[in-house]
Parts: structure tokens; C-alpha cells; sequence
């Protein structure tokens, strides 16, 4: 309200002092009709741009999303804001994520919780929490869940496939959240350990099948088996078939994806189409995209 007003005024401004404020480019201001005149702008001339600007800025989706809402869910129930007394509760991922976005790129926590619509307080705890993640590291000591420790934002996931997957899962995630609390918990805490750095699989030792196996099981609860791939030997591809009754009853593209190793590790993630490898599948960055997320807007992380 404020900017469409003062857009309202009969004056003239120096175009270097308004680029200053606005950090709006002359390009941008010729394609929206404003004239520069001897270098000076008439404020008024702005004011479509500026109401433009202003209605907008709710509205900015920095992560290209198709949402398919298909009946399971409703958008907002998980893509905008409310007035929840939690922060876990109280922001969309899109104003977490722009929120990021411009912390990274300013490092001013009160304006990139402005331009966010997050209140301030809320802002400090964030940017506190992205600085820990970015010191988060392997025991090679490399980054486990950014490029460079003055990273604030999540990896880019880059494979469209990953981002239809994110509104499915990410509702799974709240609801296992609200009715199996410790198996929550104890999900997110397995992926902060074992997410790799490059593939974002997480890799399981043979000895520990049994934690492997309860994290299979939590794993189908938020996506359909099909959605996931196991990397392993036969025993492993026997064993979680035999326990999670994914034999022969179902057919094939019901069941969790074996991808052969002859290694000891077993290797597993969420897949998604990759037409450069022999089976043409990849194991996803989406686990790691959205522990990121939690851990930054969850106090129990």
C-alpha cells in the first residue's frame, strides 16, 4: 500500500537514485511504459509497475512447480501460509524457500523476512538453523547438505519429476508428523546420517538390516513402493519382498525397484527416471530437499 502511494506522487526522480532503491533496470522500466527523460523518471509513470510489484510479491513461486492435486490433497494445506501457533505449521515451503533464497543473497535476515512474509523472530531462528546445516558434514568432512558452507537454500533438485513428487510427500511427511510422531522423528534423523553428499541415497551396512528394514517400511508409507529403489544382492531383494508381502501377489510396478550390486552396502533412495543409466533410473534428491526443509522449520530436529 505504502509503495503504490508514493507511485502516486507528481515528481520527478534522478534514475540513478530510484535504480538505487528499486534496483529496477532501465530494460524493465521501457517495458513497462516509464520514460527516462534526461535521466529522470516521472514517480507517477511507475505506478503500474509498482501495483504490478506489490500484488505480486505473495505470489513469487521460486521453485517451478506442477502440483497434481488429483483429490488427495488441497495446495494450500501445504504450499501457503496460516496463522498457526507453531512455526512447523505456520509457513508454506514457498515462503521458506524465498526466504532462503534472499538470505543467501543479502544475508539481512529482517529483509529477507520481509520480502517472505515471515515475522522476524521467526526469520533469526531460521537463518540460525540454514548457518548449522551448512556446518553439517560427512566424516570426510565435506558438506553433507550444501555446496559451500555460505549456502543457505537446499540443493536444487533439477529433475521436474522430483518437484511433482514434493506436494505427495511432503504431505505424507505432516501426516506420519501428526500420528506416528516417533517414527518421524526417528526418519528424518536416519536421512540427516546417511543422506550421501553426490547420489542422495542413503547407504545401509548388510549388519544393520533391521534398522534398514524399518526404514523401508516408513518410506512406503509416504510414497508407493514404485517410487523407490533398493541397490543390493538377491538376499536383500528376497528379504524385503518376503516382509512387506511385495511378491508375486503384485505386479512388478507395484513393487520397490532392485537395482543388482554385488556390494555389501545397501544403497536406497527415491528414484526417478535418468535415461543415462543402464536401467534408465537414479536415485532422487528429494529426501534431502526436504529433511533441509524440516530441519530448519522444526524445534525437534
Amino acid at each position: 500500500m505504502t509503495t503504490y502511494a508514493i507511485a502516486n506522487t507528481e515528481m520527478q526522480l534522478d534514475y540513478a537514485i530510484f535504480k538505487n532503491i528499486t534496483g529496477i533496470s532501465k530494460d524493465r522500466l521501457k517495458s513497462n511504459s516509464v520514460s527516462i527523460i534526461n535521466d529522470k523518471i516521472s514517480i507517477s509513470d511507475t505506478r503500474k509497475l509498482a501495483k504490478k510489484l506489490t500484488l505480486n510479491q505473495s505470489r513469487d513461486i521460486p521453485v517451478n512447480l506442477t502440483i497434481d492435486t488429483a483429490n488427495r490433497f488441497k495446495e494450500s494445506d501445504v504450499f501457503t501460509t496460516n496463522m498457526a501457533d507453531d512455526r512447523v505449521h505456520r509457513y508454506g515451503i514457498n515462503q521458506l524457500i524465498k526466504f532462503l533464497q534472499l538470505l543467501e543473497e543479502s544475508s539481512d535476515i529482517r529483509l529477507s523476512s520481509n520480502h517472505s512474509f515471515i515475522k522476524f523472530e521467526d526469520g533469526q531462528v531460521f537463518a540460525k538453523r540454514a548457518e548449522q546445516i551448512a556446518q553439517i558434514t560427512t566424516s570426510q568432512g565435506k558438506c553433507r547438505f550444501i555446496e559451500t558452507t555460505d549456502q543457505r537454500q537446499p540443493k536444487n533438485m533439477k529433475s521436474r519429476e522430483n518437484y511433482e513428487l514434493l506436494p505427495v510427500i511432503l504431505k505424507s511427511v505432516w501426516i506420519l508428523r501428526d500420528q506416528q510422531h516417533a517414527d518421524y522423528l526417528w526418519f528424518l534423523q536416519i536421512v540427516r546420517q546417511k543422506i550421501t553428499i553426490d547420489n542422495a541415497y542413503l547407504s545401509f551396512p548388510v549388519k544393520d538390516i533391521e534398522e534398514f528394514l524399518r526404514f523401508v517400511q516408513i518410506s512406503v508409507r509416504l510414497l508407493p513402493a514404485q517410487s523407490w529403489m533398493i541397490s543390493g544382492n538377491e538376499g536383500i531383494k528376497a528379504t524385503v519382498h518376503d516382509i512387506y508381502r511385495t511378491t508375486d501377489k503384485k505386479s512388478e510396478n507395484s513393487k520397490i525397484i532392485f537395482k543388482p550390486s554385488n556390494s555389501r552396502t545397501i544403497r536406497f533412495g527415491i528414484c526417478i527416471t535418468d535415461e543415462q543409466t543402464s536401467n534408465g533410473k537414479a536415485f532422487s534428491g528429494l529426501l534431502r530437499f526436504l529433511v533441509h526443509l524440516f530441519m530448519i522449520i522444526d524445534d525437534e530436529i
